[in-house]
């Protein structure tokens, strides 16, 4: 199985897409000081993620999000998802990260798609 994430970093307020086989590993990597210029953007909290079967799958999907070139687009994408559970929580605020996880299984088969929002 392969991740699609997207990480969120409220001192540089942009976002990181990418992938990986393993989620937990690379998301502490992403917060490890490397003495590069994105160690201040550390904390990098999960806000997103879709998991594929495979590798192929999660690249494509990562290079789609990455051609929108759009802060807006990926902080749409995290709200559609919670938008579709509405009832289940309460209203995202604009700016804001609410603390909610939620799995929602996609019309195809070959994808489960995850978010978080924090």
């Amino acid at each position: 199985m392969f991740t699609l994430y997207v990480l969120y970093s409220e001192s540089f307020d942009r976002f990181y897409v990418g992938y990986t086989s393993d989620l937990v590993r690379r998301l502490s990597e992403h917060n490890r000081k490397k003495g590069k210029f994105r160690d201040a953007g550390i904390p990098w909290k999960l806000v997103y993620s879709e998991t594929f079967n495979t590798k192929k799958q999660a690249m494509d999907r990562e290079r789609f999000i990455k051609a929108q070139k759009s802060k807006k687009f990926i902080i749409s994408l995290i709200a559609s998802y919670k938008v579709e559970h509405s009832a289940s929580y309460p209203p995202l605020q604009a700016g804001s990260f609410a603390k909610i996880a939620h799995r929602a299984i996609s019309s195809r088969s070959d994808r489960v798609r995850t978010f978080r929002i924090l």
